[in-house]
């Protein structure tokens, strides 16, 4: 989220043409529902968040780090997975509102039951492989719906 957003207020030689992102950081703060009921017993933790925040380069009120400050990447289109047992699911939910908000399309998809990581624990999380499939069928169409395909030769 936060390259699309930086590459879409300073465009490169090759455009941004879609944002893909599983079990999102929305921004700063635990004030969601999903960080109290997951935040302890489902893979992430609250104390893996909170090093991981610590570590992150920008301040907290940077909008590098806080994808509630500024705008979504205008005119990409964005797909999002969450995981329905994720502490981030909640962020995920909000940004994609956020964007909607804002005029991007955007495709949510929720994976009940899923953890965060599930996208590196297909074996052992067989409903993972289902979702997994479904985000690249996703990803595809939303290439499709804007020209960009396979090409051969």
């Amino acid at each position: 989220m936060v390259v699309a957003r930086q590459l879409a207020s300073r465009p490169a030689a090759v455009p941004v043409v879609a944002q893909w992102v599983i079990y999102p950081f929305f921004g700063c703060g635990k004030d969601y529902p999903s960080f109290d009921l997951f935040g302890d017993g489902y893979m992430l933790t609250e104390e893996a968040m909170d090093w991981f925040d610590q570590g992150y380069a920008a301040p907290p009120d940077d909008p590098r780090h806080n994808c509630r400050i500024g705008p979504a990447a205008p005119g990409v289109p964005l797909l999002i997975h969450v995981a329905g047992l994720d502490p981030l699911r909640d962020h995920g939910r909000a940004y994609a509102e956020k964007a909607r908000e804002e005029g991007v399309a955007v495709r949510l998809i929720e994976g009940d039951g899923l953890i965060h990581g599930f996208i590196c624990l297909r074996r052992a999380i067989p409903s993972a492989a289902a979702d997994i499939d479904r985000f690249i069928a996703e990803a595809t169409a939303i290439l499709a719906d804007i020209g960009v395909g396979h090409r051969t030769g």
